[in-house]
């Protein structure tokens, strides 16, 4: 009962909350143009993405299960486009975020209501509400200017831990930087650094404002400038040194922009120029070189890193010295960078790992034991390190502590009537998919194992296959492979493993990872169904399968969507000497990145995955793998990752012939986030998945 009086009173709000505004209440409407039920909502949504606050008059949400939704759209829009009157809105904000506390809506809106408040400078309102139990970077700055315009110069320190960053800021971050900058708490040098960190992620727009920051006596002119940012080589011909006005920022400006994309030359224009430097600015080239040499599986990039010296390393470019360590076969090396890790980065199974493997090639009795120890830990996880450490202790088969709790078509239905789920329910029918993850985030949080259970078993029988798995991957004591690892469309997989002669058990791993089995998903970048295929590529497909009539729209179909998929993974497969590891990263980042990643010598296989240079590639890799073995294993099947491994293998002569890579090019990939780098030529590709899972 307490479910649906708020659904009527969040009717009854809504329409109040609309005549807050003078130039909306002074409007009327027709009944007949008003609009209900779940086109409401939609059609709510779209007044809200628009920012058309005169169309909330239309939308009638008495009753609805997503009113709260319809509610919250206008009060965000309102209080952008009626920010004149914030204080009308003052009472109805209060009572939503107190009603609504245990959504995901209350706080989004509280800090929206906050960052309003802000905006128009009104900080008596704003104190009342401030500080917030969470708040991001723009109310943090907009918390630093309140105290600011309350405490004065005192209160401006605040701000400066919020300024070494190469990303970005919003504008209320750099609105109180520039109130810094003019009362000297930031000073030039501090300028010049943040402008280094901003050359390091690629984020030449951020460059190019930090510059004009700077004194007018600290400023190369622009021509000079736009050389380093567009020819950059040119710049560094001119051989700068620090005598060189500007020259202490721009050098390593120019010498970013080289090395992304030629680091070769990147290289030998630093020589020409590095003797001219400070030590400590040497040993920060050397090492921005070293970092960029290893991220492109540079050869020499191992030597580079000999080079930097005492230059202090953030921990990607001591993760790369790793992964170059690794790949050039010097674990004395791969041992010593991994102490050098901090703490918490050292316990994580990948550097477990290694250092297990580091150990093992010492081949000493006592390296052969700690190296043992270190397997044995990392066998009782289901993880790509884990099963790695387990083959490697010739355990081929895991333990999967299958362990499914009866659950009662009562406890489902229960489960079912939860407000939050029939929001989930309502948002996933509608297609809102950002909204149901916040809403699914929010309510996993506060679930005990048995509940992870029933919620699983309550959104297969309704067919959300994605939250199945999604609930049933966080059990944290008993756990149920058959939810964790589903095998639905049965049909479509047999049919297209038998066709295209695929391991059903790989197939199954890829879609899996791909999108969860939500067959009507689409990726920002257009990416469709099951398999994630890009229209491009699949238009490829239907021609070599003579499909005669094909559309794009077939690819809702799963039979469609998954046979195409079979056939682009055979494709990859023929032409990646049948490696599952490199047949995955080549449908993840395309073929012509696989084949560029691969070496030109025999290598070992998990080496080659660890120092795949994209980061959800690499990730992507060993997911898949890992999906084969559990999948495997639950039909009866065998598969050794180490086996797989072993096939990740060079060309005799490094060359390739790929109608496809000709064609389509790296059109299957979905490189869209990097953990490392925020470099647009380590990350980008044409497609990016839409994420199916929180």
């Amino acid at each position: 009962m307490r479910f649906s009086r708020n659904i009527v009173r969040w009717g009854i709000l809504l329409v109040s909350a609309l005549f807050l505004s003078p130039w909306i209440g002074a409007q009327t409407t027709s009944k007949n143009t008003r609009v209900s039920g779940d086109r409401a909502v939609v059609e709510a949504k779209k007044a809200f993405e628009k920012k058309d606050l005169s169309a909330f008059l239309r939308f009638d949400v008495n009753g609805h299960v997503l009113a709260p939704y319809v509610a919250y759209w206008h009060l965000r829009t309102a209080l952008e486009k009626d920010a004149d009157n914030l204080e009308r809105y003052e009472e109805t904000v209060r009572d939503f975020v107190k009603r609504e506390k245990e959504t995901p809506l209350a706080q989004p809106l509280l800090l929206a209501w906050l960052k309003a408040l802000a905006k128009k400078q009104n900080w008596v309102y704003f104190s009342i509400d401030y500080p917030p139990m969470h708040e991001d970077i723009e109310l943090q700055c907009y918390g630093v200017s309140y105290h600011f315009q309350r405490d004065g110069d005192s209160a401006l320190a605040a701000g400066k831990s919020l300024w070494f960053t190469g990303k970005s800021l919003p504008q209320s971050c750099v609105d109180i930087a520039d109130v810094m900058i003019a009362k000297g708490i930031l000073t030039s040098g501090d300028i010049r650094a943040r402008m280094r960190l901003a050359s390091e992620e690629a984020n030449l727009p951020l460059v190019k404002s930090l510059w004009r920051k700077l004194p007018a006596a600290e400023r190369v002119d622009e021509k000079t400038f736009v050389q380093a940012e567009r020819q950059p080589l040119k710049y560094l011909a001119t051989r700068p040194t620090p005598k060189n006005k500007g020259a202490t920022y721009l050098v390593f400006f120019a010498l970013e922009n080289v090395a992304r994309k030629d680091i070769t030359s990147a290289r030998q224009a630093w020589l020409a120029i590095r003797d001219n430097w400070s030590k400590t600015d040497r040993e920060y080239g050397n090492a921005r070189i070293a970092y960029r040499a290893a991220r492109q599986l540079h050869p020499d990039a191992l030597h580079y890193y000999r080079e930097i010296g005492d230059a202090p390393l953030n921990v990607a470019q001591q993760i790369w010295h790793i992964r170059t360590a690794l790949r050039a076969g010097d674990y004395a090396q791969t041992l010593a960078m991994i102490s050098a890790l901090p703490v918490e980065e050292q316990t994580k199974e990948e550097w477990c790992y290694w250092r297990a493997r580091a150990l093992e090639k010492q081949n000493t009795a006592q390296t052969t034991a700690e190296a043992k120890m270190l397997y044995v830990a990392l066998s009782r996880d289901i993880t790509f390190y884990g099963i790695l450490a387990a083959e490697r202790l010739n355990v081929e088969k895991l333990i999967l502590d299958h362990q499914p709790l009866p659950v009662s078509s009562a406890m489902i239905d229960t489960f079912l009537e939860h407000p939050s789920v029939q929001r989930i329910v309502k948002l996933n029918e509608l297609d809102m998919r950002a909204e149901m993850l916040r809403e699914w985030s929010l309510l996993m949080r506060s679930l005990s194992d048995d509940s992870l259970h029933v919620a699983a078993q309550a959104m297969r029988r309704i067919n959300v296959i994605d939250r199945s798995i999604a609930a049933a991957e966080k059990t944290r004591v008993r756990h149920d492979f058959s939810l964790r690892y589903p095998q639905p469309f049965e049909n479509a997989f047999q049919d297209a493993a038998r066709q295209h002669n695929i391991d059903i058990h790989w197939l199954y791993a890829v879609a899996r990872q791909e999108s969860r089995f939500v067959p009507e998903i689409v990726s920002n970048a257009g990416a469709i169904g099951l398999m994630q295929m890009m229209p491009r590529t699949a238009n490829w497909v239907a021609k070599q399968l003579s499909v005669s009539g094909y559309r794009v729209s077939q690819l809702n179909d799963p039979k469609v969507n998954v046979a195409f998929g079979a056939f682009y993974l055979r494709h990859c497969l023929d032409d990646l000497d049948d490696s599952l590891a490199l047949a995955a990263a080549a449908y993840n980042a395309g073929p012509g990145r696989a084949k560029r990643w691969r070496d030109m010598r025999t290598a070992d296989g998990d080496i080659w995955v660890a120092t795949i240079p994209f980061d959800e590639t690499r990730d992507y890799v060993k997911k898949v793998l890992t999906n084969t073995k559990v999948y495997a294993q639950r039909n009866g099947a065998s598969f050794s990752m180490l086996h797989s491994l072993k096939l990740v293998v060079a060309p005799p002569d490094g060359t390739t012939d790929d109608a496809l890579t000709d064609a389509v090019g790296d059109t299957q990939g979905n490189i869209s986030i990097s953990d490392d780098s925020g470099d647009n030529n380590e990350t980008s590709s044409a497609k990016t998945t839409a994420s199916p899972s929180p």
